[in-house]
């Protein structure tokens, strides 16, 4: 099974550059809108949960397959998927822009 990583401070970067006008944003930033610690939401990707519900999400390569499957782990109340639902609201993206396989 193949590692997955995750992309936040990309995902960031990317919002950034999108939005020049606006303050920026910064992992301490959508950390304190998550209502958790900087070092948990870089560290997420650590967790089981991450790597375990998310190879699922990731099994297709096909990104609307991996969006759809996301949608329905939302449903499912899981931590995890809840924080990253909530990172693509902050970051107006999508679930493949948070992570990737390593």
């Amino acid at each position: 099974m193949a590692k997955l990583k995750s992309n936040i401070k990309n995902a960031i970067s990317d919002w950034n550059k999108k939005n020049p006008t606006l303050r920026k944003k910064t992992l301490g930033t959508v950390a304190a809108e998550l209502g958790i610690s900087t070092s948990a939401l870089s560290q997420i990707e650590s967790s089981n949960q991450f790597q375990k519900h998310l190879a699922v999400v990731f099994e297709s390569k096909v990104k609307f397959e991996q969006m759809t499957c996301f949608d329905i782990y939302k449903k499912v109340d899981i931590p995890v998927i809840n924080k990253l639902s909530k990172i693509m609201e902050i970051l107006d993206c999508q679930i493949y822009d948070l992570v990737s396989k390593k």
